[in-house]
């Protein structure tokens, strides 16, 4: 299928609440057809037929499957394909692709012995991918800039702890793969994961597969809304897209502040040793303290190191979210509050919460993709706050 996290999306949609077949189906029909899952990557039928021919299939499907997590996955499967006219029971191989590795506990709990693909890169080029998409989005506001800027650390760091936990354990269910090697040697790559997934090559697999057969277009924070949906006007832009050097270059103009990399470099330290990504920092005890530091202070907004004082509107979103999520206590002392303890507490929350990220991780998904208040950070302010005019 096009674009689609499965596990993440049963969270956000809090399928797991739906107490009959109708509500499942609504659930997942209206995700689907939402406005935001029509794009190049994620649009998963291009006519009514298909459209009307899954529908019919799906809630046949759960009629007869039930509406368990695993069974609802399979029941949007055999859907999916016979919307397509693809015979299902020739389908070798079924690709789930969660963005993130969040999920991967759920997907233990689903299935015996499945295989998983991880795709690798230099974590500061990544990491500098998330801050340039973050900072296109929410650059004025400091809190749901923090947020997504704890997330995308998160998701490193849940990904090194899967690693570590189960690199002996999948053994070759586990396989690796090099971003940069995949972008650089694409064919022989994926001649590689084709005879890991017990399937014979063939061209298609390195084909873009948009129906309107336009060429692939990398999904990249690099690019602005006009290259991504106009790139023949830029020649030249895909071809050198993945140059090893165009690469880093990208990633240092954003990294220009040396903290970020001092951070970024002390967080992954022994994940860059173990794929030999070379450090521009010294690793030494008094640069991992450094970089300790540097993760610890709030990362409130896209000056990543400076102090930002709330302002009245991050003021009412701490509220309904403490009210989203049943803290009536804890709203009742905030509102009591005066506005600068208020300011202050929201910073001194910030380096608490980074502590517990480091030093006390449970379970790192819990504190994000939640539905009850999801709409709070994915939502955009509609108005933009000028910086500087706090209380």
């Amino acid at each position: 299928m096009p674009e689609f996290s499965f596990y993440r999306s049963w969270k956000t949609l809090d399928a797991g609440s739906a107490k009959t077949v109708n509500n499942m189906y609504d659930i997942w029909m209206n995700y689907f057809n939402s406005a935001s899952n029509q794009g190049k990557e994620t649009r998963q039928f291009y006519s009514i037929k298909e459209k009307d021919r899954f529908s019919t299939r799906f809630l046949e499907n759960l009629l007869s499957r039930g509406i368990s997590r695993k069974e609802t996955f399979f029941s949007i499967i055999d859907s999916y394909s016979w919307a397509k006219n693809i015979d299902y029971n020739k389908i070798k191989v079924v690709i789930e692709h969660e963005h993130v590795s969040f999920p991967y506990i759920d997907i233990f709990e689903d299935y015996v012995e499945p295989k998983i693909l991880m795709i690798y890169r230099d974590p500061r080029a990544s990491i500098a991918g998330f801050y340039k998409g973050i900072e296109k989005k929410y650059s004025n506001w400091p809190d749901i800039n923090e947020y997504f800027t704890n997330m995308s650390l998160e998701e490193w760091m849940n990904s090194c702890d899967f690693y570590k936990m189960y690199k002996y354990q999948l053994n070759d269910r586990l396989k690796l793969v090099k971003n940069e090697e995949l972008s650089q040697n694409t064919k022989e790559e994926m001649k590689k994961i084709a005879n890991w997934l017990r399937i014979d090559y063939d061209v298609s697999l390195i084909k873009s597969t948009y129906p309107s057969s336009i060429e692939w277009i990398p999904d990249s924070c690099y690019l602005s809304k006009e290259e991504y949906n106009n790139i023949e006007k830029f020649p030249g832009t895909v071809e050198n897209f993945f140059d090893p050097i165009k690469v880093k270059q990208r990633w240092l103009s954003v990294l220009k502040d040396k903290r970020d990399i001092i951070m970024i470099e002390f967080l992954f330290n022994d994940f860059m040793k173990e794929f030999r990504y070379e450090r521009i920092t010294p690793n030494t005890i008094f640069m991992r303290l450094k970089g300790l530091y540097y993760y610890i202070l709030p990362h409130r907004g896209s000056m990543r190191f400076n102090y930002y004082p709330a302002h009245y509107d991050e003021i009412e979103r701490v509220r309904k979210r403490l009210l989203l999520l049943g803290k009536n206590k804890s709203l009742f002392f905030f509102n009591i509050l005066p506005l600068f303890i208020k300011s202050l507490l929201i910073n001194l929350k910030s380096i608490i919460n980074h502590l517990i990220i480091y030093f006390i991780p449970r379970n790192r998904w819990s504190r994000y993709d939640n539905p009850k208040i999801e709409i709070l950070y994915r939502s955009v302010p509609i108005k933009s706050i000028d910086m500087d005019k706090s209380f």
